[in-house]
C-alpha cells in the first residue's frame, strides 16, 4: 500500500510539473503572437515580466522580453533582458537576433563602437545576414569609414534595390567620399521613387551640397530652397 501511494504521489508530481511547464510555455507562445503577428507590444511585455518573476532563470522568456522591448524602443529595458538571456545560456539558435537587436539598440543609443561589436558578432554567425549588414554599414558612416559603409551599402542594394533607407545613407557616404556623379545617383532614386517625406527632404538637402561641391550653385539653391522650408 505504501509502495502504491509513493508511485501515486510521483506520477502527480510529474502530471503537475509537465502541466506547469506547459503552461509557461503555452504563454511564451502567446507572446511571440502578441508580438510578431498581432504588434500588441506592451501586452507582450506586460505578460512576459509575469513570466520571468515565476520563472527568473529562463532564457527563452528574457530573450522574449528584450524583444517586445524592443518594439516599444525601451532600449535600456531591451539590453537588459537581452544580457540576461545571453547570460542564462540563452539557445544558439536565437544568438543571430540577439545580437542584432543589441547592435540596434546600440546604434540608435549612440554608442557606434559597442554597436559594431554586437553586428560583427552576428555577422560571424551569417555573414550575409542583411539586417546586420544594413547596421555596421550605418555605423561606419558614424565611425567616419566610408570606404567600409560604401561595401555594406553596395551589398544591400545589389539584393534589395528598393531599399530607400540605404540609398539614401549610400548618397550621403558617396558625397563624402567625394563620389559626386554617384551620390546625386542615389539621391535621386530617393527623391523619385521614396514616399517617405523625410527621407526626400534629407535626399534633397544631400543632393544640394553636392551640387553645391560641384559647383552647380543654381541647382544647390532649388533644392535647399525645396527642402529646407519644408524641414523648418
Amino acid at each position: 500500500f505504501i509502495s502504491l501511494r509513493y508511485a501515486f504521489l510521483i506520477t502527480l508530481a510529474i502530471i503537475i510539473s509537465s502541466s506547469v511547464s506547459y503552461s509557461s510555455e503555452d504563454k511564451i507562445e502567446k507572446a511571440k503572437k502578441l508580438i510578431e503577428q498581432q504588434s500588441k507590444f506592451n501586452d507582450a511585455i506586460v505578460l512576459l515580466k509575469k513570466e520571468v518573476k515565476k520563472d527568473p532563470a529562463d532564457a527563452n522568456t528574457w530573450y522574449w522580453l528584450s524583444i517586445a522591448s524592443w518594439k516599444m524602443n525601451k532600449f535600456k529595458e531591451t539590453t537588459q533582458a537581452m544580457e540576461k538571456a545571453f547570460k542564462l545560456g540563452l539557445e544558439s539558435s536565437k544568438h543571430l537576433t540577439g545580437y542584432d537587436t543589441l547592435g540596434w539598440v546600440k546604434y540608435y543609443s549612440s554608442e557606434p563602437g559597442q554597436s559594431l561589436t554586437y553586428f560583427n558578432k552576428a555577422l560571424k554567425i551569417k555573414n550575409d545576414f542583411i539586417n546586420s549588414v544594413k547596421g555596421r554599414g550605418f555605423v561606419y558612416i558614424l565611425l567616419n569609414k566610408p570606404d567600409k559603409a560604401l561595401l555594406d551599402l553596395n551589398f544591400i542594394l545589389e539584393r534589395s534595390p528598393r531599399n530607400y533607407d540605404v540609398s539614401l545613407k549610400r548618397g550621403w557616404t558617396n558625397y563624402l567620399l567625394g563620389n559626386y556623379t554617384q551620390a546625386i545617383a542615389d539621391f535621386n532614386s530617393v527623391i523619385s521613387k521614396d514616399k517617405n517625406s523625410f527621407n526626400n527632404d534629407e535626399a534633397m538637402v544631400g543632393r544640394g551640397w553636392t551640387y553645391f561641391f560641384l559647383k552647380q550653385f543654381d541647382k544647390a539653391l532649388a533644392d535647399f530652397n525645396k527642402a529646407f522650408p519644408r524641414i523648418a
